[in-house]
């Protein structure tokens, strides 16, 4: 755990835009001020020295606003801002904790890198106070900022960086200010002649490079890769960053609900923890809204320690006995399916789920569902407004229509003895298939089968008997670890073999995942590429990806760079996701790099370089690139699979000491919960793209 002394803070808040000559491009902000306060009073709460926290304030005039000199550092302009994020840089140990808050506009203004963006590009920006006034104002830009959070990598520090501002256009909407310029800025600047405060030209254009191969989004300068680092941004690239009013003040929305997550989680929460609270909690005021969290999101907040993401769906909306859950069609959720309900945090392995609340789907669309919540054990018939936001869900039962149908194998002439070991294993195993209450799996009639299974003598270590999965066709599945003997518990080992079919159930699902639906506007509009790349690659290297030769998909080296293209055919926005499902029947997240989606844009491709991989041991295998486009954001974790084998977060249901039930059962009331209202529900509208690639070991 981090000490609180070993946190540096940098707060931004900038509520006063004066106007400078020409039109003024930034209207004032009336929370932002507000903002940096308030985080700087939950840091000192935290016990971080008030001398590590550095403020830079620009209170609007007529407010009035009393900042306090210590820890002022004076007003936010660009040159303020960089002198003392190099400070940072410079004196902070490696190590060390450093917390960096910005409230104020957003926006986008003309490249400081038309050698590689075009003379007609935009760089995404930060405004300082004075970016106004053309003379001397000028953006902090993207660019910079990946450049400074490089540097801070470099030297081993951790940073946080929220950024509650918009980085697109938008409008104003009464008390929901948007926080952004009224236009994109495409006008150069005197200012900018005298070069970025932080890095040289070639500098500059060198990192616009690198970022053009390891972010997801060739527009969008603020992913800095797999780094520890975190970045909590306001909005989505095509959305916006508003104030609202809170308890009688005007307040950054993701700012006010960001401190909220974590003064309800507390302090061991992690920031994949506290974003889906924060999420909750703000699409309850603002729908339109929805903060992006990339990095390491499963660290701690300011600490070192890392917490198992729970693979569960997050919970959005509550009124009555319905609740809006984050996840629909696009994520295999379908009527009739039955989920329990956990608060924030992290899931415990040893809860007794159908203890918890429990809510059955009753209608489903793209990103969302609704489901009602029925009588549980503990939970009665309680309204869903008792459930605290960010609470999560997880899967009990699925529907039918995911179900895989599993045929027990007669056994042979010389298993068929009543004592057989062979015939008391496959009779435990039909009866723990009869048991399984997920509803992937269901004993099948003798016509048809998705997995057959068999006991065999040559199989297993010393031939002793073990049990064997084979496909529909009669052909061993490969890769599933070390087999499952049958000489010794016969309902333990049978229960083993559950877990694997319900595993490969789970994962030919999530491949077999499509929108059925032919008259959808997306279909066939999301175009999935693997592209070839020179044998001589290397990672930063820039070169024009070729396709592959008739057949060559079918055999690839393992460690080879390829290129994974996508392309928007649809007239709007798309959010993607592309998921690997790998030999050893894991599935990961493989574009982009974290728990979030890519937006692209009317006509945009994406080119993501990715290296291929097998698993230790492995010879050969086969890889699918899976890509879901949604016309809206939402999040995957849910479909995440770790490798066959490997323990599944709340794969079993089992008992929990009753003071631990009546913990989580206290941790899902929240009683001070405004009341929600259901959203009205959009049009489906979704669509899939696969491509195959078999890999060999050379």
């Amino acid at each position: 755990m981090v000490q609180a002394s070993a946190i540096h803070a940098l707060l931004i808040g900038i509520d006063d835009y004066p106007a400078g000559e020409g039109r003024r491009l930034y209207r004032n902000c009336r929370g932002a001020v507000r903002d940096a306060l308030a985080v700087d009073d939950h840091l000192r709460n935290a016990g971080v020295p008030p001398g590590q926290i550095t403020r830079l304030l620009a209170p609007a005039p007529e407010k009035g606003v009393l900042t306090g000199a210590e820890g002022d550092a004076g007003r936010p302009t660009y040159d303020n801002i960089a002198a003392h994020w190099l400070r940072l840089i410079d004196e902070v140990p490696a190590g060390a904790q450093i917390y960096i808050h910005y409230s104020g506009h957003g926006g986008r203004a003309r490249t400081c890198v038309p050698e590689v963006k075009s003379p007609s590009g935009f760089d995404e920006v930060l405004a300082p106070c004075d970016i106004n006034d053309r003379s001397s104002g000028r953006y902090l830009r993207d660019i910079e900022i990946a450049l400074l959070l490089e540097r801070m990598s470099e030297k081993g520090q951790l940073v946080t960086l929220v950024v509650d501002s918009c980085n697109s256009g938008g409008i104003a909407r009464g008390d929901a200010v948007a926080r952004r310029g009224d236009d994109a800025d495409p006008a150069a600047r005197p200012a900018d002649e005298r070069g970025s405060a932080i890095a040289t030209p070639p500098e500059l254009v060198a990192m616009t490079r690198r970022l053009m191969v390891a972010r997801p989004m060739a527009s969008s300068g603020w992913y800095f890769g797999a780094s520890r680092h975190v970045l909590l941004a306001a909005c989505r690239e095509n959305e916006l960053a508003y104030e609202h009013r809170f308890d009688g003040t005007i307040r950054g929305a993701l700012t006010y609900f960001w401190l909220e997550a974590l003064r309800r989680l507390g302090p061991a929460v992690s920031y994949h923890a506290a974003h889906r609270t924060l999420v909750a909690e703000l699409h309850a005021h603002i729908r339109n809204q929805s903060p992006a969290l990339i990095g390491d999101a499963d660290r701690v907040v300011l600490g070192l320690e890392h917490v198992v993401r729970p693979r569960t769906i997050p919970i959005r909306r509550t009124t009555g006995h319905e609740i809006e859950l984050g996840a629909g069609q696009a994520q295999m959720i379908r009527i009739g399916m039955r989920l329990a309900v956990l608060p924030p945090g992290p899931a415990p392995r040893s809860i007794d789920l159908e203890a918890m609340p429990i809510v059955e789907v009753e209608s489903v669309d793209t990103a969302t569902s609704i489901g009602r919540l029925v009588a549980s054990e503990r939970m009665g018939a309680a309204p869903a407004a008792a459930i605290a936001p960010g609470a999560q869900a997880v899967a009990l039962s699925h529907s039918t229509s995911l179900t895989r149908y599993v045929r027990v194998a007669a056994p042979s002439a010389e298993q068929a003895s009543e004592d057989s070991v062979a015939r008391t294993a496959l009779t435990a195993l039909e009866r723990a298939i009869a048991d399984d209450r997920t509803n992937l799996i269901a004993p099948a009639d003798e016509e048809s089968a998705d997995y057959i299974v068999s006991v065999d003598v040559a199989t297993g270590q010393e031939k002793d008997p073990a049990y064997r999965i084979l496909d529909a066709t009669g052909i061993e599945v490969p890769h599933l670890g070390p087999a499952i003997g049958v000489d010794t518990d016969a309902a333990a080992a049978a229960r083993n073999v559950v877990e694997r079919l319900v595993h490969l159930a789970r994962f030919q699902s999530v491949r077999a995942l499509v929108d059925g639906n032919p008259a959808s506007p997306l279909a066939n509009k999301l175009e999935l590429e693997i592209l070839r790349l020179p044998s001589d690659y290397r990672a930063g290297d820039a070169v024009a990806p070729a396709p592959f030769g008739n057949g060559e998909l079918a055999r690839i080296a393992a460690g080879s760079w390829i290129c994974v293209r996508l392309t928007n055919r649809a007239p709007h926005d798309m959010h993607v996701v592309v998921f690997d499902l790998q030999p050893d029947w894991g599935i990961s997240q493989l574009v982009p790099f974290d728990s979030n989606t890519v937006t692209l844009a009317a006509g945009q491709r994406l080119d993501q370089v990715v290296r291929t991989w097998l698993p230790d041991g492995y010879s050969s295998g086969t890889d699918v690139f899976k890509a879901i486009a949604t016309a809206a954001p939402t999040e995957y974790d849910w479909l995440l699979l770790d490798a066959i084998g490997k323990p599944q977060p709340m794969r079993a249901v089992t008992k929990a000491p009753r003071n631990e039930l009546e913990a989580l059962m206290a941790a899902l009331q929240a009683p001070d919960q405004a009341t929600r209202h259901v959203r009205d529900v959009p049009s489906a509208k979704w669509t899939t793209a696969m491509v195959e690639l078999h890999l060999f070991r050379s």
